[in-house]
């Protein structure tokens, strides 16, 4: 079976789990796919994601004037930072967006979205909040069902990003998860959607590209360096940004 119709197969499944599934072949075709399906005068709320913004989406929602609230914009220019705006009052106020915008970990082939969040303010955003929620991912998530993604997105996803942020957590040391109690972990919630959830509308679009930091160990490693190159070229600069917002929340609490 070939990968688009691997692919075709899949969204076949989400459709099934009634999540308003897409395939489309490439990201410009995604962000057309997103700029169709949000309205002008909403208010967006954008997850940390690298997929999306590989996409570019923020910056053409606000080109054509659509209010953007994206708690990563600083690093990037594409919003307004206003300094009263610190980062915990951004990422609570995507939660209430007309639409919210994000990746995901990994998908498997019976139709199901699995994530792992530190924080948990993007999967929250995912399955509650929004009136729409809207999912991008890469063919490169896909994964055969709900263990092989946790064992992909622990074991291998999350050990090189936190090496590469040059975090201070075990699986960046140790190249692999080892459940650890360290105040920053970055595997503290778990969420697996099964089915849509009846609230929200959940729009989920799959691109026939690799997008975002997903790959089988096993694939050739010409394809694995590709998919890290690139994801690497998005990448924010974390370690600062996570400094300064400990900084700031612990000067507030003081």
């Amino acid at each position: 079976m070939s990968t688009v119709e691997k692919l075709k197969t899949v969204v076949a499944k989400l459709k099934r789990n009634r999540f308003d599934t897409v395939l489309v072949e490439t990201k410009e075709d995604a962000t057309r796919k997103i700029l169709d399906i949000v309205p002008l005068h909403a208010t967006v709320g954008m997850a940390n994601s690298v997929t999306i913004r590989q996409l570019g989406i923020a910056k053409a929602l606000q080109e054509r004037g659509t209010s953007v609230l994206d708690p990563v914009a600083p690093s990037y220019g594409l919003a307004e930072f206003k300094e009263e705006l610190i980062m915990p009052t951004l990422l609570k106020a995507t939660l209430g967006s007309d639409v919210f915008i994000s990746g995901t970990n990994a998908f498997t082939e019976d139709g199901k979205l699995v994530n792992i969040d530190g924080l948990g303010n993007r999967v929250a955003g995912i399955i509650f909040g929004a009136r729409t929620s809207i999912v991008v991912v890469g063919r490169n998530k896909l994964v055969r069902n709900v263990d092989e993604a946790l064992n992909r997105i622990k074991n291998t996803i999350t050990p090189t990003i936190t090496k590469r942020r040059n975090l201070p957590l075990p699986c960046a040391k140790a190249g692999k998860c080892l459940d650890c109690s360290v105040p920053e972990r970055a595997c503290n919630v778990t969420v697996i959607v099964e089915k849509r959830p009846p609230l929200t509308d959940l729009k989920v679009i799959v691109v026939d590209d690799d997008l975002g930091l997903g790959w089988d160990p096993a694939w050739p490693q010409d394809r694995i360096d590709r998919i890290k190159e690139k994801y690497e070229q998005f990448d924010w600069p974390y370690v600062p940004a996570w400094q300064e917002f400990k900084e700031r929340s612990q000067k507030q609490s003081g």
